[in-house]
């Protein structure tokens, strides 16, 4: 019902996307075999863009969420969480846990992904204004 609320949708319609979403999650998914594309970002308002007010609520709040994810190229599955912060660690740790050990991984230039163990790395420099060399493609 409260999903049916929120959303502005019939009863018959919140039930069947809840279903969905539900299946959605269940599904497992085995470490990606590669190659694989890895990448972070971050999601969530830019407080130049918000009001005062705004501002005030979120002072000493982050407004931004880093999230990281890997594609597998084989598959074209995607694997992505909000995680706590984008650093080293975090970075490695995600992709040790979703991509096989010995699979190629692609990514840009990101420090944060210098010294991945277990994986062989291609990196495109977008400072260079590289998106493409050879295999390695990155959008």
């Amino acid at each position: 019902m409260k999903l049916h609320r929120e959303l502005g949708i019939s009863q018959k319609a919140a039930w069947f996307l809840l279903h969905r979403l539900r299946k959605a999650f269940e599904a497992e998914t085995s470490p990606f075999a590669g190659p694989v594309e890895a990448d972070e970002t971050f999601v969530g308002g830019d407080r130049k863009k918000m009001s005062n007010a705004r501002r005030k609520e979120l002072s000493g709040i982050r407004s931004k969420v880093p999230v990281v994810g890997v594609k597998d190229r084989a598959t074209n599955q995607v694997s992505a969480e909000a995680v706590q912060s984008a650093d080293r660690l975090t970075i490695h740790l995600f992709i040790e846990e979703h991509v096989t050990a010995g699979a190629k991984v692609y990514t840009d230039e990101s420090k944060t992904y210098d010294g991945m163990p277990f994986h062989k790395r291609e990196a495109v420099k977008h400072s260079a204004s590289e998106y493409v060399r050879g295999p390695v493609v990155y959008e």
